[in-house]
């Protein structure tokens, strides 16, 4: 099972000792009991492959929208929360416009202004061949979003590789990368366009050799911190070296 790794990006004040680590005064405090955390989300009866979900919710439509990696990106949707979710379609519909050879992967939603962002990628399964896709959607429907094709691409010999976007808080960078290079910030000159003379960007986290790779960054402003997470490891089974010290599995 992959590590759950959780990363600070610590300011210029931080690293000076100018600002309070957010951990402080937590040492003492007890862990959360188990009965504290919901269950995992209900998706459909019967058997169902979601991979790298991402969430979002439609006001206007008063659902809860999951996209995910496999067949033109999943889209699945439910009027609550915890589901069950029904799958409705896909999101492009058609295949993308990058290639019609590989399967997006890795969707990532963000509702702005009223518009649907889906950053996406499509790649050839354990190479640098990547490339970072974006559809856009004025009412979030299911085939609604008009795929803009690739915003950027990497190949053999970069330092980075483009898996796995987020649109980061804020609208100003793109974070992405996985097994080649670590995580980077890619700086957006709009919310549809990269700044090309910008990468590949701003490192924010060491890639570890095979089979330790680092992907699948998500980050998560609480002013004034930004947190960083992200997967480490290899699939499959459960890692009991990552253990708490009390060895709890709960």
């Amino acid at each position: 099972m992959h590590s759950l790794f959780l990363i600070l990006l610590l300011l210029s004040q931080v690293i000076s000792g100018q600002v309070q680590s957010p951990f402080s005064g937590l040492e003492n405090q007890q862990r959360a009991p188990k009965s504290a955390y919901p269950e995992p989300i209900k998706i459909i009866d019967g058997p169902v492959h979601v991979r790298d979900p991402t969430l979002v919710y439609d006001a206007k439509g008063q659902q809860y929208i999951v996209m995910s990696t496999g067949n033109e990106l999943l889209y699945l949707s439910s009027p609550n929360l915890t589901g069950p979710y029904v799958q409705a379609g896909s999101v492009l519909g058609n295949a993308s416009l990058i290639s019609s050879s590989y399967n997006p992967w890795a969707p990532d939603v963000t509702l702005i202004d009223g518009k649907f962002y889906v950053y996406y990628c499509v790649s050839r399964f354990g190479t640098q061949d990547s490339t970072i896709g974006l559809a856009i959607s004025s009412s979030g429907e299911e085939s609604s979003f008009h795929d803009l094709g690739g915003l950027f691409s990497t190949e053999h010999g970069n330092i980075s590789n483009a898996l796995d976007p987020h649109l980061v808080p804020g609208g100003e960078y793109l974070s992405y990368g996985s097994y080649f290079g670590g995580i980077y910030l890619a700086k957006l000159n709009s919310l549809t366009s990269i700044d090309q003379s910008s990468l590949p960007g701003i490192k924010i986290a060491d890639g570890f050799p095979f089979p330790n790779a680092i992907e699948g960054s998500f980050i998560f402003h609480r002013k004034p911190w930004y947190y960083l997470f992200l997967s480490e490891g290899q699939c499959c089974g459960f890692n009991q070296h990552e253990l708490p010290e009390d060895n709890t599995t709960e």
